[in-house]
């Protein structure tokens, strides 16, 4: 009998990456490819989806030439994932009408705005607002200024959502909770809004919604002999790339919690309760089994050491950092103007208090800097409901550097560990897994490894507690409140 098999296909901004993982998480196989980028003016970003389909097959046609042709007989399901808010337009018989209207468009501002004003209901319900890279005002931004385009609009799509219907062969596409967020879809009242007429955006023209993970249909059977797989290969439909991440993470049962860090710091978990932040800088997707996934994006991430330090000397000055001990001086290492969580201050720039003795002072305070406001995400989080137990999963490039999590561990109080295997299409092979076993928590138990545990240094914990109440001290001195005070002492919008 051959071994369980199953495939994931991230489909992101660059390129397309494949895997193939075992029933116990093991990788077989792996394969990407890219592409080079063709943003236009004034923040507009458009993709054919033809270039991610024929690249799809590509991948795939590589990554099953790697497998026996006894594992290419256990293949058994495979799901999609791809950008939050990427946009597509359908026709009747499921082609795009235009290019896809990426993820980081930011052309629709007046939409967004027209969006927030007639769901308002809906945003407050759903603890957040639209903004111009959501998949709605992406929508009604063609239905103002290409109104042939929007005359020939029979339904509203996303990108893994065209994908898979491309793997099954369906003209219309489904969707599901994570990807239909960003396109008006009520996540608490389980429905499309009906405010979304007033917009001009009939229910007819949105698809119809299936739970994440769900298997929505099989492998199309002319692919399924291109490929060498069996028939009857179930496709689950998958979640966006984000809670694709989080699904490799292991982190998907209430109180699990995860933090990503690359340029800023994204901080992702698992609660029983809904969780409403008056400032949405929080917002909630639908957990698919049970309760909910807040997620909050800090600006101050690994960006403070690549830009101050660059990136060629990291390591160097990691092993420098680890033998210095604590820093002299305290750093607040926010690269950009303005900061929206753990503290809602639009008007935001980094400081330093002191001054460092040499250069490997300057890095270890911001190694610092940063893992304090993770610190305080998670208390924020936790005031605002949210239960967070046990470790804390690191991922992205910053979760490599080992002086780095031991910082973190001593701030957070918490061990931090990360996973063996990491990544989207990881997460998205791990939801096809799931789709055809004992689902989400109990699969991810199984094939998700961690790797390099460190745990807090009691003492060092102490001291950290002294310099987050240092740090409190001046955010307080500069006017930058925390995310969680009254929203009527620094009402602005939402960021998201």
């Amino acid at each position: 009998m051959s071994e369980l098999l199953a495939v994931g296909i991230d489909v992101g901004t660059q390129g397309t990456r494949v895997v193939c993982i075992t029933a116990s998480g093991e990788v077989k196989a792996r394969y990407g490819e890219e592409w080079r980028l063709n943003r236009g003016p004034r923040g507009s970003h458009e993709q054919e989806p033809a270039l991610w389909w024929a690249a799809t097959l590509r991948c795939l046609e590589v990554l099953l030439a790697k497998l026996t042709a006894s594992e290419r007989a256990g293949v058994t399901a495979m799901s999609v994932t791809s950008t939050s808010g990427t946009t597509l337009l359908l026709d009747d018989h499921g082609a795009p009408l235009r290019p896809a209207i990426m993820w980081d468009d930011k052309r629709a501002v007046a939409e967004s705005e027209a969006a927030n004003e007639v769901l308002r209901s809906v945003c407050r319900r759903n603890g957040y607002r639209f903004r111009p890279t959501f998949s709605l005002p992406k929508a009604l931004w063609v239905r103002h200024h290409e109104p042939e385009v929007w005359d020939r609009l029979a339904v509203l799509s996303h990108a893994a959502d065209w994908l898979n219907a491309q793997l099954i062969g369906r003209n219309r596409p489904l969707t599901e909770p994570t990807n239909a967020l960003k396109s008006g879809y009520d996540l608490v009242e389980g429905r499309w809004p009906p405010e979304l007429g007033t917009l001009g955006v009939g229910l007819d023209v949105l698809p119809e919604l299936a739970t994440s993970g769900a298997v929505i249909g099989h492998l199309r059977s002319d692919l399924a002999a291109r490929l060498g797989l069996p028939p009857q290969v179930a496709v689950a439909i998958g979640m966006t790339d984000a809670n694709s991440a989080l699904v490799s993470s292991g982190a998907v049962t209430p109180g699990a919690w995860t933090t990503g860090i690359s340029t800023g710091l994204s901080v992702k978990g698992v609660s029983a309760a809904h969780i409403v932040d008056a400032h949405g800088a929080v917002y909630c997707h639908r957990h698919p089994e049970m309760g909910w996934i807040p997620s909050c994006t800090m600006h101050t991430g690994g960006d403070a050491l690549t830009e101050r330090f660059g990136n060629d000397r990291l390591g160097e000055l990691d092993g420098k950092a680890a033998a210095h001990g604590p820093a002299t001086v305290l750093t607040f290492p926010l690269q950009r103007r303005g900061e929206y969580f753990p503290i809602y201050a639009p008007e935001a720039e980094g400081f330093t208090i002191g001054t460092p003795e040499d250069e490997t002072d300057a890095y270890r305070a911001c190694l610092e800097g940063v893992a304090l406001i993770e610190g305080l995400a998670y208390e924020a989080c936790a005031q605002l409901g949210a239960s967070v137990e046990g470790q804390i999963v690191t991922t992205g490039g910053g979760s490599r550097s080992r002086s780095w999590s031991q910082i973190r561990a001593d701030v957070l109080g918490r061990p931090v560990c990360r996973p063996v295997n990491e990544g989207t299409a990881i997460g998205a092979a791990i939801v096809a897994l799931a789709a055809c076993s004992e689902g989400l928590q109990v699969t991810t138990q199984r094939t998700v490894r961690h790797t390099d545990h460190i745990e807090p240094d009691t003492g060092m914990v102490a001291y950290y507690q002294e310099r987050r109440r240092e740090l409190l001290e001046a955010f307080t001195a500069r006017g930058y409140p925390l995310a969680t005070a009254p929203v009527a002492s620094f009402a602005r919008e939402p960021q998201l």
